[in-house]
């Protein structure tokens, strides 16, 4: 067995996070070659109910203030030096007992950057999300009923769960970029090429994503957001802003495509988790900010 760390970023979600923790207990993987990092973002937490719940040698690190997932993801990383990593959400939980062992045997079989992927329940039915990442920085899912499900490769992630070797991982992809908050996924796969990207998803290797919060913004707030974060990472990157016009467009006549194909299982998880009300002064702002954005006018 090769050494595995396991990293798990948490702001607040106490209750989701013990429940993962607990699921984690029936891995079946030697207590000497597993050890979790769990990262607390910013809040307060009773470290010994964490520690006396675990099986496996669990670490607790501590930002003294909320520092968002990709800081927290990175100060992990920094400190282990085991073979493999996963990344696992605080709100997941593990559905099998041999599923690490075999993220290994895929990971090593097959030409992959990692193994990723979850079941989540939507109207009352276990669904399996696949990433559909455009070029113009937006993430759009197709949810495919778990029991028509087998294994399906992605040139994107789900950062619910995602095992990856930790080396070759940081070769290609480097760390998360700590000023983001939000597309911090987005921006790590944005950076090799979607043709080199390969991660695989396969039925006995997903985890259970239970989400219970729904989002504080309203869905053009989210959009204000993801254009901010769309311009810094385009100015970073080097882009042309006014290439994301046609990027954007062809997003649009895709995404109106595959709603014909798949109907309401092709959407945005998390935008459906937003508020739906709109006002006139949001949707009038986003408009702004997207004009400036191609145009190369910085967002303040």
């Amino acid at each position: 067995m090769k050494m595995v760390s396991i990293i798990i970023a948490a702001y607040h979600r106490e209750k989701e996070l013990f429940q993962l923790i607990k699921s984690l207990n029936k891995l079946n993987y030697s207590k000497k070659k597993l050890v979790i990092y769990i990262v607390i973002d910013g809040f307060k937490i009773l470290k010994k109910r964490i520690l006396k719940i675990s099986k496996f040698k669990t670490l607790i690190l501590f930002n003294k203030k909320n520092m968002g997932p990709s800081f927290s993801r990175n100060k992990a990383l920094k400190k282990i030096k085991t073979k493999y990593v996963w990344f696992l959400d605080s709100d997941a939980l593990i559905l099998g007992k041999n599923v690490l062992n075999k993220m290994i045997k895929y990971q090593n079989q097959f030409n992959i950057d990692g193994v990723t992927g979850y079941t989540e329940k939507i109207n009352s039915v276990y669904k399996v999300q696949t990433s559909n990442f455009y070029n113009n920085f937006i993430n759009l899912e197709t949810f495919t009923d778990l029991k028509e499900f087998k294994t399906s490769k992605n040139n994107f992630f789900s950062q619910s769960s995602l095992f990856v070797d930790r080396k070759k991982f940081l070769k290609k992809y480097g760390l998360y970029d700590n000023r983001l908050r939000i597309k911090e996924d987005e921006e790590l796969a944005y950076r090799v090429d979607k043709n080199l990207r390969h991660f695989l998803l396969k039925k006995d290797t997903l985890v259970r994503h239970c989400p219970n919060l729904i989002s504080k913004n309203t869905v053009a707030q989210h959009l204000y957001n993801v254009i901010k974060t769309r311009q810094y990472v385009v100015k970073k990157n080097k882009k042309n802003p006014l290439l994301f016009i046609w990027y954007d467009t062809l997003m649009i006549l895709n995404s109106l495509f595959m709603r014909l194909i798949y109907g309401k299982d092709f959407t945005s998880r998390r935008v459906s988790m937003m508020k739906k009300n709109f006002n006139f002064n949001e949707i009038t702002r986003c408009i702004l900010a997207l004009l400036k954005f191609y145009l190369g006018i910085q967002n303040k």
